[in-house]
């Protein structure tokens, strides 16, 4: 027996169908469905109700002057991509560009084609419909609030005449999808406000812990400064806060906190001359594979100190990198503090020096008085050292007084646990420093361990130091200081041997180097070697260069013709000569040994 029908001439059972696939597009809205999901149910369901083939849901691309397929069932993703990219449905007023679903959507009316073939409108989209294999279609528009935001497409594979009541069906039924997507848009909407709002409220509590944070910083850098917790303060202040290790060194190198020896992990110092071009924080990898974060410390552009944290640049929060500039600001301060009183302690040890250099005994009064105020003690004998920094340190240009300030710091450092405070200072081109007996057991090896370090520090690794005798009283230590300089003179002529050398190490030259008579020396050189000075002279001969080879090799004559490029023979005829001038015979011992002080005693006059 045939169903009951209504006045659309659907029976009971196909309205009961309507009516399921209707509700299907709802129970989607309250699931988690993504839209694309809902438009291929809505397609699916659409070819379910009524038969048809193919569907597809065309809504309006975001530049608002095109259709674009969303969802479909029964077509080729080949067909949507190309009706896509290379056909679109265009939404221009030009008759000529105006298919079906632009038509359906302008007018937000129905329009049916039963024959695509016999509608001029197809014609753009005829190879496609052929390709895919359907003949005549229906496009409904999807409305909301009576306006069209897209269109739904039903497509027949074969010649198809729709009826008003199947027409009016697929209207519901894109009612319906209508209210469905419209739904989905708010459900996403409201998602996504949720989630904007999580993460605006997860940004504002970041926001109270970054301000709590720097409040933090701001509190232990106001305390450190307000405190007067000095370097050290700040660099354990600094420190806690990064939990990091943490050590500054001044523009020299040198440690200063903490206070002592440079640490083993760190990276030569020579590493932090990049920061001048760089200006900004630097990477650099250290010893035993450690990771350093080099920072400058800056005082009206110069760089005077750095700041070494372990770790990696990337590692460090906006807040961390506040930090290290408050830090920095305040350590300037610290700094350009403690530099201002190492410079007037070194210009006040200088002036030690230039009083116990100028020999006016009645200046000496008040000097272990004003020492004693520098932590120094002339009041004890002194030992004497004097490092020759070489012709770098001789002008009086920027990079001359920059040499001088790292050697002194460098010294400073190597002996600032001995007590009493030895006296440093430099007088271009020699670096002098005053131990006092009391201080050390062993003040060769002091003197040394400065040598070590200020060569380090300025580069030279064959830089030299002579170590003079015990000054016992203050008159002497000028004198000591003097002779010192001179066997610095006398050794630049001579190559290999100790870097550090006591005056009595250096035999008759340092003998006679302590003779407070340069005149007496000068005339006992002259009276031994004037003969031979003039034969050399009027007769252009070279014999006073042969007689200081020949000693200078161990008056060995195959060594001393190899150095002057001459055969043996003529070696032995120029002594021969030699003897002859200065009547005396180089076979005797005592000559021998008169002939080499008189060579000695001319280069200490020079000197």
């Amino acid at each position: 027996m045939d169903q009951p029908s209504d006045s659309s001439g659907l029976s009971q059972r196909d309205l009961a169908r309507w009516f399921s696939g209707v509700h299907a597009f709802i129970a989607a809205v309250n699931k988690p469905a993504s839209l694309r999901e809902l438009l291929d149910l809505v397609t699916a369901t659409a070819c379910d109700l009524t038969g048809y083939e193919f569907c597809g849901i065309l809504l309006v691309h975001p530049d608002k002057r095109r259709l674009m397929m969303e969802g479909a069932h029964g077509l080729s993703t080949e067909y949507v991509t190309r009706l896509n990219d290379q056909v679109p449905i265009s939404l221009t007023t030009d008759p000529r560009g105006e298919s079906p679903s632009t038509r359906a959507f302008l007018t937000a009316k129905a329009v049916v084609l039963n024959d695509i073939l016999k509608d001029p409108l197809m014609e753009p989209w005829w190879p496609l419909a052929a390709q895919q294999g359907y003949l005549s279609m229906v496009s409904v528009p999807l409305l909301l609030k009576g306006r069209p935001f897209g269109v739904l497409n039903c497509y027949s594979a074969e010649r198809h005449s729709f009826t008003e009541s199947a027409v009016e069906l697929m209207g519901i039924l894109a009612n319906q999808a209508a209210a469905a997507i419209e739904a989905i848009h708010l459900r996403d909407g409201q998602r996504d406000f949720i989630e904007n709002l999580a993460r605006v409220n997860e940004s504002l509590r970041q926001q109270s812990a970054l301000l709590q944070k720097s409040d933090e910083i701001h509190k232990s850098m106001n305390e450190v400064a307000i405190g007067a917790a000095g370097i050290d303060g700040l660099t354990e202040t600094l420190s806690t806060l990064l939990n990091r290790e943490v050590f500054i060194d001044d523009e020299f190198g040198q440690m200063i906190s903490p206070l002592g020896a440079r640490p083993a992990l760190l990276p030569l110092s020579s590493a932090a001359e990049r920061l001048e071009a760089h200006g900004d924080m630097l990477h650099i990898r250290g010893e035993a594979d450690s990771t350093w974060i080099l920072s400058p410390i800056r005082f009206a552009g110069e760089v005077i100190a750095r700041l070494w944290i372990n770790g990696q640049l990337h590692e460090l929060s906006q807040l961390d990198r506040r930090a290290i500039e408050n830090a920095s600001v305040i350590a300037a301060l610290e700094i350009i503090a403690l530099r201002s009183a190492r410079d007037i302690e070194w210009r006040l040890q200088g002036e030690v020096i230039d009083v116990l250099l100028n020999d006016h005994p009645s200046t000496f009064g008040s000097l272990p008085g004003r020492a004693s105020n520098l932590g120094h003690d002339l009041r004890k004998p002194q030992f004497v050292g004097v490092l020759h920094l070489g012709p770098d340190c001789e002008s009086s240009g920027k990079p001359a007084v920059h040499l001088a300030r790292k050697a002194k710091a460098a010294a400073q450092a190597a002996v600032r646990n001995i007590t009493p405070r030895p006296v440093i200072a430099v007088r271009d081109p020699h670096l002098i420093i005053l131990i006092a007996e009391s201080a050390s057991t062993n003040p060769q090896g002091e003197i040394e361990r400065v040598r070590s370090s200020v060569a380090k520090a300025i580069g030279n690794p064959t830089l030299r130091a002579v170590v003079g005798s015990r000054a016992v009283e203050l008159k002497d230590v000028g004198s000591t200081i003097r002779v010192e300089r001179g066997a610095h003179s006398l050794m630049a002529s001579r190559n290999g041997g100790a870097l550090t050398v006591a005056l009595e190490d250096l035999g008759v030259l340092g003998l006679l180097l302590q003779l407070d008579d340069p005149e007496q020396i000068a005339a006992f050189a002259q009276s031994r070697l004037a003969p031979l000075q003039n034969h050399d002279h009027l007769r252009s001969t070279a014999l006073m260069e042969t007689l200081r080879t020949f000693f200078a090799h161990h008056c060995n004559i195959t060594a001393t013709a190899k150095s002057l490029y001459l055969h043996p023979n003529s070696i032995k005829m120029r002594l021969r000569k030699i003897e002859a001038v200065l009547k005396v015979s180089l076979a005797n011992p005592d000559d021998l040994l008169d002939l080499r002080t008189a060579l000695l005693a001319e280069e200490v006059a020079r000197s």
